[in-house]
């Protein structure tokens, strides 16, 4: 045993500092994974692939022949098994380090595609929607999209294309009404779509009180950078969710505040006499006259 650790440290001596950065960089990538996971079903699976993957490292580094051929013959059929077993957790691992693209970011400022260039006449809407429904007690799922595209999960409602208007969403969230069961996606202040269907959160510090509404809400944000909006069926509280957080609103003045902040935080300042300006005020005009 002595002669093992003898020989790691000697590995140790001989690294370069590129070496040490490498690792440096797959901690930090393995921390943020874990930290990105925490608490759900995902976070049990990469748990397990990491303990896996040392074991088999350290198997093989020791040169315990036996063992490195027995692992070598049984992890391909380990893989598949783990392929078939938990491919819905493969999928959102994937999903999550493929989402906050920064140049999605970037070009959705000159493509119209974010709701950030929408204006007060849009949180106007909203604010008049979620808490008339309040009132009234009228379940509400409402997703405005950010810069991640949502094509996904458009596509498993029913297409609207409607200009935005609180009338509307109340009359959409009706009970017993066709379309008020599944999720509203806003884009570029238009109501693109209803009846969708949201993915599911698998955090188990959700607290049970919260029903599917709720889950699927925070679900969503976990994935992309979509703000949702809630109105429980139940108590009539508004809810505003992002980033897989869910903050319960009390006034209108606060909620307000809290859609201007999400659709000001990603723009960029661009010069109105630059070209980039002129075509993004060219873009800017055309969303009016198509939300007109």
């Amino acid at each position: 045993m002595s002669g093992s650790i003898d020989r790691i440290l000697a590995t140790f001596r001989i690294m370069e500092f590129q070496q040490y950065l490498e690792i440096a960089i797959l901690v930090f990538l393995i921390y943020k994974i874990f930290v990105w996971f925490k608490d759900t079903k995902t976070s049990a699976l990469i748990k397990g692939i990491f303990i896996i993957t040392i074991f088999v490292s350290l198997i093989q580094f020791l040169n315990f022949k036996v063992l490195s051929y027995l692992i070598t013959a049984a992890l391909p059929v380990v893989a598949v098994a783990l392929v078939i077993l938990f491919q819905n957790e493969l999928k959102m691992i994937i999903l999550k380090l493929g989402d906050r693209n920064v140049f999605s970011k970037i070009f959705s400022q000159f493509q119209g595609n974010s709701d950030s260039a929408v204006g007060n006449a849009v949180v106007n809407e909203l604010t008049k929607a979620c808490f008339s429904m309040s009132e009234v007690k009228t379940g509400a799922l409402i997703v405005i999209r950010g810069a991640d595209p949502l094509n996904d999960y458009i596509s498993t409602g029913i297409l609207l294309d409607a200009r935005l208007s609180s009338q509307l969403l109340i009359n959409i969230f009706e009970k017993n009404t066709p379309l008020h069961d599944g999720a509203v996606i806003i884009e570029n202040g238009r109501i693109v779509s209803a009846t969708c269907y949201l993915p599911l959160s698998e955090n188990l510090r959700i607290p049970k009180t919260l029903g599917t509404r709720h889950r699927a809400a925070i679900g969503l944000t976990e994935i992309v950078d979509a703000l949702v909006l809630v109105v429980s069926e139940e108590t009539g509280t508004v809810s505003i969710v992002s980033d897989g957080k869910i903050e319960h609103v009390s006034s209108e003045e606060e909620f307000a505040s809290k859609l201007n902040k999400f659709f000001e935080k990603d723009k960029i300042e661009i010069d109105d006499n630059s070209v980039i300006g002129k075509i993004s005020n060219a873009i800017s005009k055309l969303n009016a006259k198509k939300a007109k």
